[in-house]
């Protein structure tokens, strides 16, 4: 959750002062969270698309952004090459989807009272996002949408890809938690 919150801290800072030092620490940090996290790797793909939101509204500094990105991708990809080319075995012991993960899931962002308790929470926080992008200032835009896709993107990427290889821990998206307090 650390490495996620800084990476996405720095992420928020590039946005705002776009300089080398800010975007070398961005790539620095995003690299080191899919070496030591791959689950973050949906993280990752949810601040290609701050970029590009933010992109489309400020369009003077999309090159730095997209150089920071691209090399925090291009650092990062062999964590994900070894782990795609080793899954075999590594993962086999995760139970294919079930109610049951899900419950787990909710448990671990809302304690004792697992899925009814976090499909409202979760629902608040999302509706608190969209209220916030709607209703903010320009400047706190950026960071709605961030949090917004950091906590939702992960989760959802991740429940997708476990359709086709089980692999939903709640324990692995840990690194959301922050981003859906924080809504």
């Amino acid at each position: 959750s650390a490495l996620a919150t800084l990476s996405s801290l720095l992420l928020l800072d590039l946005l705002r002062r776009p300089t080398r030092r800010i975007a070398a620490g961005y790539t620095l940090v995003t690299a080191l969270l899919v070496f030591t996290q791959l689950h973050a790797a949906a993280l990752v793909a949810a601040h290609a698309l701050v970029f590009a939101w933010a992109a489309r509204r400020e369009p003077s500094h999309r090159n730095l952004w997209f150089v920071a990105w691209t090399a925090a991708a291009v650092l990062a990809s062999p964590a994900v090459v070894v782990a795609l080319n080793s899954i075999r075995g590594l993962i086999d012991w995760i139970e294919p989807l079930s109610l049951e993960q899900f419950n787990e899931l909710a448990r671990a962002y809302c304690g004792s009272t697992g899925w009814p308790g976090a499909a409202v929470w979760f629902s608040l926080a999302m509706v608190g996002g969209w209220f916030l992008l709607q209703r903010s200032l320009d400047s706190q835009r950026v960071l709605a949408c961030s949090l917004v896709l950091w906590a939702g993107v992960p989760v959802i990427a991740v429940i997708a890809l476990s359709l086709l290889r089980p692999m939903l821990l709640p324990r692995y998206l840990l690194f959301t938690l922050p981003a859906v307090c924080l809504l």
